[in-house]
């Protein structure tokens, strides 16, 4: 197994340095792209804390139907969701579609979320924010499709190719 991840390590190395590996264009290019961005980062710099009980309440409105409700959700994790998407930048997809599919796995987050688990919303919402941007990573940047666990192998023995940043 070891020797075809670096089989396909050679191989996206070689794509990589002919550039072409990633499908989609940078909007972060143009500077009113880039200042948007940057406005949203500093926006999200505050949010107001809530106690797991108004987390659980804005649970069950959302579910129930109350758009409203799954507003002050997303204000609690929109930090969470910028931070994971940061750490995936440079993989193939712009920050903007970063956040915006970070987005979507925090809105299934609140789809799916058990109020009965133990678990903290937070640290659920975090597993599905990862989950649905590995998903656009791997369905947006590779033309050979890979399974998303041997991508993320594959990714992380690249990575260790490459050195500390």
């Amino acid at each position: 197994m070891h020797d075809r991840l670096f089989e396909l390590g050679a191989e996206l190395q070689a794509l990589e340095a002919r550039g072409g590996c990633w499908a989609y264009p940078d909007p972060l290019a143009s500077v009113p792209a880039a200042a948007a961005i940057g406005r949203y980062l500093e926006s999200i710099g505050y949010s107001s804390t809530h106690t797991p009980q108004d987390v659980r309440r804005f649970i069950t409105q959302a579910r129930a139907g109350d758009p409203e409700a799954s507003e002050p959700l997303a204000e609690l994790h929109r930090q969470l969701v910028a931070r994971l998407a940061a750490d995936c930048q440079g993989r193939g997809l712009p920050l903007s579609a970063l956040i915006e599919e970070g987005s979507l796995g925090l809105w299934q987050a609140v789809q799916a979320y058990d109020l009965d688990s133990r678990c903290d919303f937070s640290v659920y919402a975090a597993w599905r924010v990862r989950r649905q941007i590995d998903h656009a990573l791997q369905s947006g940047t590779r033309s050979i499709r890979l399974p998303v666990p041997v991508a993320r192998q594959l990714y992380r023995y690249l990575r260790g190719l490459r050195g500390p940043l």
